[in-house]
């Protein structure tokens, strides 16, 4: 599927590095009207200075797994640009090792921030959503999120839930 992403209102979380990072600067060239999000107002900066002079983007520095950070980014966004055609949730941390080494700390912040950050910030986006142009939600998962992975049990826990979430909102949905 394409689709012309001129002048689409797209929010990004984890927009600071790697995949996020990527996207950013390729929306950005197709004409997207970006809401960046980070926890690193540092990167964030950075990445600006890295985007078409003609951008039109909207910095944030939030913490997804935050209640009040993901109302403030959504208000903010949609405040910003009028409203939101596109949600990408890319936010994600990943833990290597085994499962009987790790802690609960370990596994509460991947899950956090993998799954609930992720799964809360769709539900409180939708109704922005629905009133978008082509509505979309993308959630960037792994191939962990379809076979778990020794040494990355984890991570692999937090991708299968934000599949399987993906997979049932997809119905809902439709």
């Amino acid at each position: 599927m394409s689709r012309d992403l001129r002048h689409s209102r797209m929010l990004i979380t984890g927009a600071s590095s790697g995949i996020g990072r990527a996207l950013a600067l390729k929306a950005a060239a197709a004409g997207a009207r970006l809401a960046l999000v980070s926890r690193s107002a540092e990167k964030l900066a950075s990445l600006e200075q890295s985007l078409p002079a003609n951008s039109e983007v909207c910095s944030i520095v939030a913490d997804i797994t935050r209640p009040e950070d993901r109302e403030r980014l959504l208000r903010t966004a949609s405040e910003r640009f009028d409203g939101l055609d596109v949600l990408v949730n890319n936010a994600g941390v990943a833990s290597f090792g085994h499962f009987s080494t790790s802690s609960e700390e370990i596994l509460r912040t991947i899950m956090e921030t993998n799954f609930f950050g992720p799964a809360e910030l769709i539900r409180s986006a939708v109704p922005i959503l629905v009133k978008g142009r082509q509505p979309a939600i993308v959630n960037v998962s792994s191939m962990t999120g379809r076979r778990g992975m020794p040494a990355w049990s984890e991570y692999s826990a937090s991708k299968y839930a934000l599949c399987g979430l993906t997979e049932a909102l997809r119905g809902e949905m439709a």
